[in-house]
């Protein structure tokens, strides 16, 4: 757990979509990146062109 935070990810989770938000570390501004369905698969596609590699570490 030494690894350092680089963003931190937000999810608004309801039975058919998940909204997602991404906020860089320290006190960043959150910007909504968009609703998705929810499934792992689907947040893990999101979150790659957003340089949050979910295939690195993700911690939930």
């Amino acid at each position: 757990m030494n690894e350092p935070i680089t963003s931190y990810v937000g999810l608004d989770i309801h039975k058919d979509t998940v909204a997602l938000a991404i906020a860089a570390a320290g006190r960043a501004t959150p910007r909504f990146v968009g609703t998705i369905h929810p499934s792992l698969a689907e947040l893990c596609k999101a979150l790659r062109p957003q340089r949050c590699s979910p295939a690195h570490t993700l911690r939930v």
